[in-house]
């Protein structure tokens, strides 16, 4: 009896650690290949709505809404302004939330693109 009991506090004690370390350890998901964003054909650069250059509010005849892999296609260049702002990334869970996520206890986080490739701010 003793000695499945220090089983128990054991492995208890190992679960809880890790589930304590997995909480630091974070993902992230990148944007979809299929995800709308804006071309401005004058500079090859591609960007969201969020981070326009003023370029393209000057000059919006130059701008095409084409999905990121076209533009990548194309070898066009994020906006550096997006790229600092971090809009081609979306924050994940921790490995302990994923795991809780799997098992059912946390609902799905909402994450930056719609399943249509629109974004969800």
């Amino acid at each position: 009896m003793q000695t499945v009991l220090n089983w128990f506090k054991i492995t208890g004690c190992i679960a809880v650690v890790l589930l304590l370390a997995g909480r630091g350890i974070t993902s992230t998901k990148p944007i979809p290949d299929h995800a709308t964003v804006y071309l401005h054909a004058g500079t090859n650069e591609y960007f969201v709505l969020s981070c326009t250059p003023q370029y393209a509010i000057d000059r919006p005849q130059l701008v095409l809404e084409v999905k990121i892999s076209t533009a990548r296609g194309m070898e066009a260049t994020p906006f550096a302004d997006c790229t600092n702002q971090g809009v081609w990334f979306s924050e994940s869970r921790s490995l302990s939330g994923m795991l809780f996520e799997k098992l059912g206890i946390f609902g799905p986080l909402p994450y930056r693109w719609n399943e249509d490739g629109t974004w969800n701010w």
